[in-house]
């Protein structure tokens, strides 16, 4: 087997769907999944469990992708690591981060980095990880997990979880930012968000001295030898906007 039929297992593997799957590797669909059907065949395993709409690994899907996945990012750093060699970062970041960091970090630096390098491909994956009292509170929604997000409160070293109600639920900040500006209930959100509502006097502040600071975001990659060129100038990038 072809390590190209390997890593289309891997493609098909994380983005759950033939459509995207071949989409992105410029393949069609019918391809795919005759290449697919060769590859659990030569393995006498089957490796996805196929629906009407999505596809998902088995448990031995699941283990191969589990050993590819290292060695295809290996494969990937290393070829992208020969930009450096022409003097130019090129190859693909894939960045997964939650919407408020891609919104105040990485959105105002794009069109400089993407302008200076243009050989650079940017794939931002949103995953929120954020949304008794007798307030009408407006909830949030997480959405990788699907469970309601409690609100955090932090005083003399003294800190609270409460689960709130109200007659609203929403997976996106600024949705829950509209419609506290409606007047539907109280929110939580990052500071950032309501500057400009508070400014403006459509909003005030509640419970200031309880609630904590953000400590501010991290970029976790995976630990090499030799940085691949194209994310040693984004972080560069991202360390020059940071305030």
């Amino acid at each position: 087997m072809s390590i190209h039929d390997l890593a289309a297992f891997a493609t098909l593997a994380e983005e759950g769907s033939f459509t995207r799957a071949a989409a992105k590797l410029g393949m069609p669909q019918s391809s795919l999944s005759r290449l697919i059907k060769g590859l659990e065949q030569r393995l006498g395993v089957r490796l996805l469990s196929r629906t009407t709409r999505s596809v998902a690994t088995t448990e031995a899907g699941e283990a191969l992708l589990a050993t590819l996945r290292p060695a295809l990012d290996e494969i990937d750093a290393g070829l992208a690591a020969l930009s450096a060699v022409r003097g130019t970062p090129a190859g693909t970041l894939r960045l997964t981060m939650v919407k408020h960091a891609a919104m105040m970090l990485v959105r105002p630096m794009l069109p400089r980095f993407l302008a200076a390098y243009p050989d650079i491909q940017v794939e931002i994956d949103i995953d929120d990880g954020f949304t008794d009292t007798e307030h009408r509170c407006i909830n949030y929604r997480l959405a990788s997990a699907g469970a309601l997000y409690a609100w955090r409160f932090e005083k003399h070293r003294r800190r609270l979880d409460v689960r709130v109600n109200g007659p609203l639920v929403y997976n996106d900040g600024d949705m829950i930012l509209v419609a506290a500006v409606d007047g539907l209930g109280i929110a939580y959100l990052f500071e950032e968000l309501v500057a400009e509502a508070i400014a403006d006097g459509k909003l005030v502040r509640l419970l200031e001295d309880w609630c904590p600071s953000f400590p501010g975001y991290y970029l976790y990659y995976p630990s090499r030898r030799q940085l691949r060129p194209a994310l040693s100038v984004f972080i560069h990038a991202l360390r020059a906007k940071a305030p």
